[in-house]
């Protein structure tokens, strides 16, 4: 399948129409950023600190921590994740109306 558009918003909307896709909530951002793995483990604020690749200033304001089950990156829900949700869901929403 090629897409025909070159605008990103429009690539993604003639996706989502071709394939079907919904926008499933549980499902967003399962998938980590670098290896594609699926599901994350719990990890505490204790040993985020320990591993040394979390900035100071998100130790001090973050107490939820989680890490990729496959290459172990680590995540923590801040404004880009949920603004992420809540961008993804507007456009979902505009590509059904449509």
């Amino acid at each position: 399948y090629v897409v025909s558009s070159d605008e990103p918003k429009e690539q993604l909307q003639e996706v989502v129409s071709r394939f079907g896709i919904s926008l499933s909530p549980a499902d967003f951002m399962m998938r980590c950023a670098v290896c594609n793995g699926h599901g994350y483990d719990a990890v505490s604020r204790e040993e985020a600190a320990a591993r040394g690749d979390c900035p100071p200033r998100i130790l001090e304001t973050v107490e939820e921590f989680f890490a990729c089950k496959r290459c172990k990156k680590l995540y923590w829900e801040g404004p880009k994740s949920n603004g992420s949700l809540e961008h993804f869901t507007q456009l979902f929403e505009t590509f059904n109306r449509q």
